[in-house]
């Protein structure tokens, strides 16, 4: 297990722990955070940056 996985799991398991009400996510366009935050929330929204999509957009 890699430092990020161990840090990821932690942060995942606080979260729990909190009780938040988590109803959507605001992210950048990494796809292992998405992928992240889609295996714990499955049913979340997720938002994209308009900096990060504009940029894919003018860049291809």
């Amino acid at each position: 297990m890699t430092v990020e996985e161990i840090l990821a799991d932690a942060f995942w398991e606080s979260l729990k722990r909190s009780w938040a009400r988590i109803q959507a996510v605001a992210k950048e366009m990494g796809a292992v955070y998405v992928e992240s935050v889609l295996e714990v929330m499955p049913d979340i929204a997720v938002a994209l940056g308009h900096f990060h999509t504009i940029n894919v957009v003018f860049d291809s």
